[in-house]
């Protein structure tokens, strides 16, 4: 959260955002919330800017969620740190290089939970372990994950990750299945030279992306309605009830419809979310009902049955994904949490390439912020972007088990997959595709005019596009 000059008071612009990690904060129960807060030493004479910062913050924060107020506590750092340690001689940017040191930040704090791991030498008993350990962690904290790390030191990239999917080979099936995608192999050069790690991460809470539902910008010619049955035993008087979407962990994700007294036997629904988007492609879903009765007592009943939609004749599709934010001026990342990401996006481009009759096209784009000269932007963004690309290749030949890069080449030609990678200074601001009062709007989320802007603008997207070829009769 950034503020202004010589002021500690919140403004409402970062409502949004506070509200979203205070609703993650409660549902992750073994998570804790540490704020620091930060002057300008440049500009503000007064160190106590950096406690008031803080503590508004901190207060902010137990407002939206007092049932987790003994999880937010206030940090101890340096209050002058600067969050960007850097000086200009052009003024704009000097100007704006000091909002971002004006500010207060969240650090994610879990149980500390860390294995060494010898990667030539685990054994079942030491897996099961491990997994005793940690597993109630993923199964109460649904933001938390557990990445296997190897270290790069000394050996090619795709050896670390190759490494460190073994070792989770050897790990999940000892997790309860329901947790197992969160199970993540990485690679990293902080892990000590021929060693390994497995680890507890809450950083998810801060960088995973909210979630977005809605197929964007697709309008279907026809889409059958969805009927929704329902059949409710009680000797007692219902008083109200709900018809709820959830994800395959049984999670609400929003009310379809909802009413007082009897629910109806039939219900029509048309596939859309709340702000009139249709259902992401390919995902699936369950329908709950949860009723409550004049006594006030609540019950949720769940289908057995997944629902979802699915495209049975796409000629083109976008996909597109932030994938790491980095630091100022540097091709290092911010979290490693998103670097992690990367998995995820490997074998989805694995999965859509590998069918028969699709061209795929990966394409990862380095952005800026607007301090610094063009040249300079354009060095930096693809810097990053090329940093990205490396990595995704090295996931992508680890899936595929193949031996160089050499034969991931071959794969994606016998494919028709590309992977690129471009830099684009600052010239493509960050913006989202949302619906809004069922229009679909572009929203510019990376104004480089204020703090947060800048700092999202410091990114590599991927963007994935897919083309099917010729549409067999049966489509």
């Amino acid at each position: 959260v950034f503020f202004e000059q010589n002021s500690a008071e919140i403004d409402s612009r970062f409502s949004p955002l506070l509200d979203l990690l205070a609703e993650r904060l409660v549902e992750n129960p073994d998570v804790e919330f540490v704020v620091n807060g930060y002057f300008d030493s440049r500009t503000e004479t007064d160190s106590v800017l950096a406690s008031e910062r803080a503590v508004n913050l901190m207060n902010a924060l137990v407002r939206r969620a007092p049932s987790a107020a003994d999880r937010i506590s206030l940090g101890d750092t340096d209050p002058a740190r600067k969050r960007v340690d850097r000086e200009s001689q052009f003024e704009q940017y000097q100007l704006w290089i000091d909002e971002e040191n004006r500010c207060a930040e969240i650090t994610v704090v879990m149980p500390e939970i860390r294995f060494d791991i010898d990667r030539e030498s685990l054994t079942d008993r030491e897996a099961n372990a491990i997994a005793d350990k940690m597993a109630p962690y993923l199964v109460d904290n649904p933001f938390a994950v557990a990445v296997v790390r190897c270290s790069e030191t000394g050996i090619e990239l795709s050896e670390a990750l190759d490494c460190a999917f073994n070792l989770k080979s050897q790990l999940e099936n000892h997790f309860p299945e329901n947790v197992r995608n969160r199970i993540l192999a990485s690679s990293s050069n902080l892990v000590p030279e021929g060693k390994s790690e497995f680890v507890l991460s809450g950083e998810g809470i801060l960088y995973r992306p909210k979630e977005i539902h809605s197929a964007l910008s697709f309008v279907p010619e026809v889409l059958a309605e969805c009927e929704i049955k329902n059949r409710v035993k009680t000797d007692l008087k219902i008083a109200q009830w709900s018809i709820v979407l959830a994800d395959r962990t049984g999670r609400s994700l929003w009310d379809i419809v909802s009413g007082k007294g009897d629910p109806p036997a039939k219900i029509s629904w048309d596939w859309r979310d709340p702000e009139g988007g249709l259902l992401p492609f390919g995902k699936r879903f369950t329908l709950c009902l949860e009723v409550e009765d004049e006594l006030g007592q609540k019950s949720k009943a769940c289908s057995s049955k997944e629902i979802g939609t699915d495209v049975t004749r796409l000629e083109e599709r976008t996909d597109r994904l932030l994938l790491v934010q980095f630091v100022f001026d540097a091709p290092a990342a911010q979290s490693q949490y998103l670097q992690d990401r990367l998995e995820d996006v490997a074998r989805h481009i694995i999965e859509r390439g590998s069918l028969p009759d699709v061209t795929l096209d990966a394409e990862l784009q380095g952005h800026t912020d607007e301090i610094g000269g063009e040249r300079r932007n354009i060095e930096l963004s693809e810097e990053r972007a090329v940093a990205v690309e490396r990595r995704l290749r090295a996931y992508m030949q680890t899936i595929l088990s193949l031996p160089d890069s050499a034969s991931l080449d071959r794969w994606m030609t016998e494919n028709n997959v590309t992977v690129v990678s471009k830099g684009y200074a600052d010239t493509d601001p960050y913006t989202l595709d949302l619906w809004r009062g069922g229009k679909l709007e572009k929203v510019v989320v990376g104004k480089n005019g204020l703090p947060e802007g800048r700092n999202i603008n410091r990114r590599v997207l991927v963007v994935i596009h897919e083309t099917r070829g010729k549409e067999s009769e049966n489509e």
